[in-house]
């Protein structure tokens, strides 16, 4: 065999003795450059299909929660003129709205409550827009309610900027243990379109109308200003008063002694106007020599109003 085909055959069992530690070492962080990308591509799809699975169905449920909410406040019709058509309750966590539903010819009140990180829906409807404005709103715990979104992360849902803007702000998050998206939030602000009576086919509750309240200014006792009692003789006298204006809605006074020792007042809370005024002491509580030492004191008789305003005062002179 010539020294060429020699020196081949020993290249050849030299080959035969694999790669060695420093081939393989190349090999694996090659390997690892070109494989990382696609883990991360895998790894990242994986997130993005989780967090798109999860997320999903709560910007459904929230998108239609606010569409069932616009459409209910702008239906909005006020069953009263001392109630308002669309109310907000418990801190923003509650919206109240009054509708006529015509195909049904029944006044109803739709309630949006927030409960245990729920937003729920419930319907009361009556004939009569009194019953049903008189209706109680349910426990959440009673059947009637349906859940439009669960993972409310925010008690206060619902405010208003005006007298006819409802913001609504819904805050969703994943409560679970192991949270697969971040809170997101949606709003949106909406108007009450219809809130006159008469805007509607359903008759409105009749308004029970309240006299204007009128505030007494004074009372004053009629005849003169002193009357004269005796321990003996005329122990009592009647006094009557008016109040001022004639037109006060409370004509209620009340009587007062300033010394109830030797005076007293008798008068009906019914009728205050008239009162009766007697001397509380007789002969009879004194011995001789201090009968003969008395000097009873005059005692002033006040009348004052009720509802308010000037009061007035009578002096009595007692006598022996």
């Amino acid at each position: 065999m010539s020294i060429w085909g020699r020196h081949r055959l020993i290249h050849f069992q030299q080959n035969q003795h694999g790669m060695t530690l420093i081939e393989l070492l190349v090999v694996i962080v090659l390997l690892v450059v070109v494989m990382a990308p696609a883990l991360n591509a895998l790894s990242s799809g994986s997130r993005t299909w989780n967090h798109t699975r999860a997320i999903n169905p709560r910007i459904s449920e929230a998108n239609t929660a606010m569409t069932w909410m616009s459409r209910d406040i702008r239906g909005a019709s006020q069953p009263s003129k001392t109630v308002e058509a669309v109310a907000i309750e418990n801190e923003g966590g509650q919206l109240v709205i009054y509708s006529y539903n015509e195909d049904n010819s029944v006044w109803q009140k739709i309630i949006y409550r927030v409960s245990e990180n729920q937003l729920l829906r419930t319907v009361l409807s009556n004939s009569d827009p009194a019953q049903v404005i008189a209706q109680p709103v349910p426990s959440t715990s009673s059947s009637g309610w349906t859940t439009l979104v669960s993972g409310v992360n925010s008690s206060q849902v619902f405010s208003s900027t005006g007298s006819k803007a409802i913001d609504i702000n819904l805050q969703i998050a994943d409560l679970s243990a192991n949270p697969s998206f971040q809170p997101f939030t949606v709003a949106s602000t909406y108007t009450v379109r219809s809130s006159e009576i008469g805007a509607i086919t359903g008759d409105p509750v009749p308004d029970i109308t309240q006299p204007e309240e009128v505030i007494p200014y004074k009372v004053q006792i009629n005849g003169s200003k002193t009357r004269k009692l005796e321990i003996e003789g005329t122990r009592s006298t009647s006094v009557s008063a008016i109040i001022w204006p004639a037109t006060a809605t409370n004509k209620s006074v009340t009587w007062t002694s300033a010394n109830t020792s030797w005076i007293k007042v008798d008068y009906d809370p019914n009728n205050s106007l008239q009162c009766t005024i007697q001397v509380v002491k007789k002969r009879s509580d004194y011995s001789l020599w201090d009968w003969l030492w008395l000097s009873p004191p005059d005692v002033k008789v006040t009348v004052t109003p009720v509802a308010g305003g000037q009061s007035d005062t009578i002096t009595i002179d007692i006598g022996k």
